[in-house]
């Protein structure tokens, strides 16, 4: 039997149409004191993705559940991949960041995106609003 390795990424909705599509729902009001308590939640069959995932992100930063689902949705060498309610994308990684007994619980990583809230983004959105303004502006004069 060959080692079962992280592959990829995919969007939650591609990776959902797998045939070996495995889902985890959550969303803990009161986080779990440690590693081992998330993972009695997790059906057994699913335990050796979840430390394989806990591996990757201890190395990497985190990402919260929007981008989870909108790009990156796991994929395993099995051909399985593993997708997570945002809520429970949240209880994972809460349980990976937060200090332990602290109960942040799933609210600070299921959908704080920062790349939704980020200004830089917004300027780029207004920017590239305001040179299509003026591109079909200069186009409009030119024809009259």
């Amino acid at each position: 039997m060959t080692e079962l390795k992280l592959t990829g990424w995919d969007t939650f909705e591609r990776a959902s149409s797998l045939e070996k599509f495995n889902s985890i729902s959550g969303g803990s009001e009161f986080g779990y004191a440690n590693w081992n308590q998330y993972l009695e939640t997790i059906p057994e069959n699913l335990r050796s993705r979840m430390e394989i995932l806990r591996t990757f992100f201890l190395k990497y930063p985190y990402i919260y559940g929007d981008q989870h689902q909108e790009w990156a949705t796991p994929i395993f060498s099995d051909g399985s991949s593993l997708g997570f309610s945002l809520r429970g994308w949240g209880d994972f990684m809460s349980v990976l960041y937060d200090p332990p007994n602290t109960k942040y619980g799933y609210m600070n990583y299921y959908v704080s995106s920062p790349r939704r809230k980020s200004p830089v983004i917004f300027i780029l959105k207004i920017t590239a609003f305001l040179v299509s303004a003026v591109v079909v502006g200069s186009w409009l004069v030119s024809i009259i």
